[in-house]
């Protein structure tokens, strides 16, 4: 082991921190590889030290504990108060590197969100708990195998052979992989399964069409990212709302499109979602945008932009979401600096916004510490004239309204600092 990795001499459970778990154990957690998973996992916490924080030998200590402090008033008795218990911070912080660190990141994200749904507190509470749950999760799933190959090879013979005698509607909104998609999801992401796309969709409900998987797509972002342009078109037919759905990260089947460069997907679903009459807007947008410029797809995020210009300058909500500006797409492709007018016009269309912005942005600021200053100057002549006037209530009031007046726009402020950067 590294020696970077070990804990320090003096702590009572070790807490090898800088370990990565991920060299000793490769594969994440998957229905198939429990027991493989598990040896490698335990080697790595029995390894380090850390076995009885999921055998149980060591133990939670108290949270606090109880600390004599001096003796009582006229020397009666003590006083007491309870303080931070020091052993058990230093058990907590290992117990969480093994818990989280360790067993919850080398679980795939479907069996992770499960564990979390249990709300358990101790490593040795989620290390008990994983084998019940595989086999949960499998008793659940493999009523559905032969739906679930006959999917994935395109068989529509062998389907309909698994769906006689059942109810048909239920057993296709129904879940069959880990990650919690349908049979329509799996099959619509290859073009040679589209036979058996269309026999799903047959008997699917338009609202059936909406449901997703674990992440939040649906059939539809999953045609849009593999291209199946023939699926998207069917599934849109049957409901129209599908082009608009969102995953769980405000992702439409756009973006999916926009990421793969598949300037028919793109060119299509931009018409169908009307975007010339509601154009693209806010983080959806943005990164739409982002993909766009990163798939050379010049000419698309040029429209896109002149439709709803202010992408140009959108600020998101998280600063380090700035990495998918679209200036920093184009700083990230130096080979384009020479691809022609579409590249430059999108280039130049960016800046001009962004100076615009940054224009009525300082206008906006001189004109209210201009207002502000000659109010201010009203006011202060105001109480000078008035021999009547209460100067310190006056001046009071003056300050306070100075004060209070409105901030500069902190939209601006922040494309400002864009600006400078």
């Amino acid at each position: 082991m590294d020696s970077s990795s070990k804990s320090s001499p003096n702590r009572k459970y070790p807490y090898p921190k800088d370990l990565k778990v991920e060299e000793s154990v490769p594969d994440k957690l998957q229905l198939s590889n429990y027991f493989e998973w598990k040896k490698q996992m335990l080697d790595v916490i029995a390894g380090n030290g850390l076995l009885g924080f999921i055998d149980g030998t060591a133990k939670h200590p108290p949270e606090t504990q109880t600390v004599i402090i001096g003796n009582g008033p006229n020397g009666g008795g003590t006083n007491s108060e309870e303080r931070k218990n020091e052993e058990y911070v230093a058990w907590k912080e290992s117990d969480d590197l093994v818990q989280n660190k360790w067993i919850k990141s080398r679980l795939t994200s479907s069996i992770r969100r499960q564990v979390e749904a249990l709300h358990l507190k101790t490593a040795k509470e989620v290390w008990e708990a994983l084998p019940q749950l595989v086999e949960d999760i499998k008793k659940k799933l493999n009523p559905y195998l032969p739906l679930y190959k006959a999917a994935i090879e395109g068989d529509w013979d062998k389907a309909a052979e698994f769906l006689t005698g059942k109810e048909s509607d239920a057993v296709l909104r129904a879940p069959i992989t880990l990650h919690s998609e349908t049979a329509l999801i799996v099959a619509v992401r290859a073009v040679r399964r589209n036979r058996f796309v269309e026999e799903l969709v047959k008997r699917m409900s338009p609202t059936a069409l909406e449901i997703s998987d674990s992440g939040g797509r649906n059939a539809l972002h999953r045609a849009a990212g593999s291209g199946n342009i023939k699926a998207a078109k069917l599934l849109v037919r049957e409901n129209p709302r599908l082009p608009h759905l969102k995953t769980r990260f405000k992702q439409t089947p756009l973006y999916y499109a926009a990421a793969r460069g598949d300037r028919e997907m793109i060119l299509w679903l931009i018409e169908v979602m009307n975007l010339k009459t509601k154009p693209l807007e806010g983080e959806s947008g943005f990164r739409i945008l982002y993909q766009l410029i990163i798939s050379d797809l010049y000419g698309i995020a040029l429209e896109v932009l002149r439709d709803n210009p202010k992408l140009a300058s959108f600020i998101p909500k998280k600063e380090e979401d700035l990495k998918y500006h679209a200036l920093t797409a184009l700083a990230d492709k130096p080979s384009s600096f020479e691809s022609g007018n579409n590249y430059n016009s999108l280039k130049r269309f960016i800046y001009s916004r962004i100076e615009m912005e940054n224009r009525q942005t300082e206008k906006n600021e001189g004109m209210e510490s201009e207002n502000i200053a000659e109010y201010d100057n009203r006011r202060q002549q105001d109480i000078e004239a008035s021999p009547t006037s209460d100067n310190s209530g006056a001046a009071n009031n003056g300050t306070k309204d100075i004060e209070t007046s409105p901030a500069s726009d902190s939209f601006g402020a922040r494309n400002a600092t864009y600006k400078l950067a």
